[in-house]
C-alpha cells in the first residue's frame, strides 16, 4: 500500500445501538486517508431506532453508503486483500453468534433471525481477528463489559470504549473469571488492548452549531433538563442557592425543544453539564460548539481527553466549590475565552467523530500500538 492509498475498512455493524454505530459510520465518511464499506444491510425496521435524532433520514442514508449486501463479496474482498482494517460494533454479539460458544451459541447461529457473520464468511471473529487488524468499537455506556465484549476483546487487535474505569481490570468484575486472584494476571496483557474514546460529537453537528452562536450572551448560566439522578438533582439544588444569594440571569428548564434549547444556550456565558446515564454528556459537546463554557462534575471515570483540560471547568463531586467556580468564569470574560479555546481545540483535535475514526482505524493498523 503506497503513502497515497486510502487505508480501506470494513465497518461491521449490528442494529443494536444504531444511533452509535450511524454515528461511527459518518465519522468513517469524513476521516482523512481512509475509505469505509459497511455490512450487513439492516431490515428496513431497524430505521425506527433512529427516530429520536434530529437527522434520522440522514443518519439512515449515511448507513447505506459503501453498503456490501451479499456476505459472498465481503468474504471475497477480504481474501483478496482488498480491506487494510476491519472494524467491529456489536455489543450484543448477535453478527457472530456461534462464537457465544456452548448451547446458548448453538441455539442464537440456530434460531435468531438476522445474518450470522461467522456461517456467512466461514471464519469465526477469533479467526477474523487472528488475519487482519480488528478494531472493536464498544457503544455502550456501562464501565463493565458483557460477556460478548469480553469475547471481542480477547479475540481483537484494539478495544475502543468510553466511560472507561480508571483500574481497567474492573471492566470484568461483572463477571469475574474463576478464579479471579490468579486471572487478574493472565488478564493484564487482555485489558492493555483497551483505548479510551470520548462520546464525542459529529462533524456536521459540530459545524452546524458552530455557525448557531450568538453574538450576545445575556444569559449568566443555564440548566436545561429533569433531574435524573441524584447528582444532577443536587446540582439543582446548588444552583437555586447560588442564584438567590446574587444578581445573576440564571434560568433553568425541565426540558426545552432542541432549537430553543440550542437558542439559549448559544447566548448563555455558562451551561451546567452534570453527569447523566454516564459522565460523558452531550451536553459537554453542545456547549462548546455553541460558544457556552460548560461547567462538569469532575470525572467518575477515566474520561480522556478531558483530564487536561483547565481546572476552572470541573467542580468537585461533593459541591463544596460549586459556587466558586462559577463565580470565577463569571467575573472574568478572559478566562471563560481560554477555557473555551481549550476545549475547542481538545474536540476538533480527539473528539469530531472523524478523529475518532481515524485513531481508531490507525491504531489497529498499528498492530494496537499507541497511546491511551
Amino acid at each position: 500500500m503506497s503513502a497515497e492509498a486510502p487505508i480501506r475498512v470494513l465497518f461491521l455493524r449490528s442494529p443494536s445501538r444504531a444511533p452509535f454505530a450511524a454515528a461511527w459510520a459518518g465519522g468513517l465518511r469524513h476521516a482523512r486517508g481512509i475509505e469505509a464499506w459497511q455490512h450487513p444491510a439492516w431490515p428496513e425496521a431497524a430505521r425506527a431506532k433512529l427516530a429520536k435524532l434530529p437527522n434520522a433520514e440522514a443518519a439512515w442514508e449515511v448507513l447505506q453508503e459503501r453498503l456490501i449486501r451479499d456476505p459472498a463479496e465481503v468474504r471475497r474482498k477480504l481474501e483478496s486483500g482488498f480491506f487494510n482494517v476491519v472494524m467491529l460494533s456489536d455489543e450484543d454479539g448477535n453478527l457472530f453468534r456461534a462464537s457465544r460458544g456452548g448451547a446458548v451459541g448453538w441455539l442464537r447461529s440456530r434460531f435468531r433471525r438476522g445474518p450470522d457473520l461467522e456461517r456467512e464468511l466461514g471464519m469465526a471473529l477469533p479467526e477474523l481477528a487472528a488475519r487482519w487488524p480488528l478494531a472493536v468499537v464498544d457503544l455502550a455506556d456501562a464501565p463493565f463489559l458483557t460477556p460478548a465484549g469480553q469475547r471481542q476483546l480477547e479475540a481483537c487487535t484494539a478495544y475502543f470504549k468510553r466511560e472507561l474505569p480508571f483500574d481497567r481490570l474492573f471492566l470484568y468484575y461483572q463477571q469475574r473469571p474463576a478464579p479471579w486472584r490468579k486471572r487478574r494476571q493472565e488478564l493484564l496483557s487482555v485489558v492493555a488492548k483497551v483505548r479510551g474514546i470520548p462520546l464525542g460529537i459529529e462533524d456536521d453537528r459540530y459545524a452546524a452549531l458552530r455557525a448557531q452562536r450568538a453574538a450576545r450572551q445575556e444569559i449568566d448560566v443555564l440548566m436545561v433538563g429533569s433531574p435524573t439522578n441524584s447528582m444532577r438533582l443536587a446540582g439543582l439544588e446548588h444552583l437555586r442557592a447560588w442564584a438567590s444569594q446574587r444578581p445573576a440571569r440564571v434560568e433553568i428548564h425541565d426540558s426545552l425543544p432542541y432549537s430553543d434549547y440550542c437558542r439559549r444556550m448559544a447566548r448563555s456565558r455558562v451551561t451546567i453539564s452534570i453527569a447523566g446515564g454516564g459522565w460523558d454528556c452531550f451536553r459537554h459537546y453542545e456547549a462548546v460548539s455553541l460558544g457556552s463554557v460548560p461547567l462538569m462534575n469532575r470525572p467518575t471515570v477515566d474520561a480522556v481527553r478531558w483530564h487536561d483540560l483547565p481546572e476552572e471547568l470541573f467542580f468537585d463531586n461533593t459541591f463544596r466549590d460549586f459556587g466558586a467556580r462559577l463565580d470565577a468564569l463569571l467575573a472574568d470574560a478572559r478566562l471563560r475565552r481560554d477555557c473555551l479555546s481549550k476545549l475547542e481545540g481538545m474536540v476538533e483535535a480527539h473528539a469530531l467523530h472523524s478523529r475518532m475514526a481515524e485513531y481508531a482505524v490507525r491504531t489497529a493498523l498499528a498492530g494496537g500500538s499507541g497511546a491511551s
